[in-house]
C-alpha cells in the first residue's frame, strides 16, 4: 500500500496537469450534488488551476486547523522531501475532508507543489 502511495504520488509530481485532472475528475464524477457536473472534456490546466483555487479558497479555513499543526512539523521534519511530506499530509487532509468525494494525493501534491500550505498555515 505505501508504494502504491508513493509511486501516485511520484506520477502526480512530475505531471502538473495529471494531478489537476486527478482531483477534478474525482470530485465531479462523484454524485456529490453541489459538485458533480457532466464531464466530457476536462478543462485546459490554467481552467483547471482557476477552479482549483476556488475551490480551495471555500475550504480555507477547514485546512488551517486540521492540517497546519502537522504540516509545519513534518515540513521541518521532513526537509523538503516532497514525497514524504505529501504522504504524512494526506493522511490529515482525508480525515479533514471526510464525506467529500475528492482524490486526497492529488489535492495534497497540488497544496504542497503550489504552496498553498506554505500560504494557508503560515509555519515558523
Amino acid at each position: 500500500m505505501a508504494s502504491e502511495i508513493t509511486s501516485t504520488i511520484e506520477e502526480y509530481l512530475a505531471d502538473e496537469t495529471k494531478r489537476y485532472q486527478a482531483w477534478y475528475t474525482e470530485l465531479t464524477q462523484s454524485g456529490d450534488s453541489q459538485y458533480t457536473t457532466p464531464v466530457s472534456v476536462l478543462p485546459e490546466l490554467s481552467e483547471l488551476k482557476q477552479l482549483f483555487e476556488t475551490w480551495i479558497k471555500q475550504k480555507e479555513s477547514m485546512i488551517a486547523s486540521k492540517v497546519c499543526e502537522t504540516y509545519c512539523m513534518k515540513k521541518h521534519e521532513l526537509n523538503d522531501k516532497k514525497t514524504l511530506l505529501i504522504a504524512a499530509i494526506a493522511d490529515s487532509l482525508s480525515f479533514a475532508f471526510t464525506g467529500i468525494p475528492i482524490n486526497v494525493i492529488a489535492v495534497v501534491t497540488i497544496l504542497v507543489t503550489e504552496n498553498y500550505l506554505d500560504r494557508i498555515c503560515e509555519c515558523n
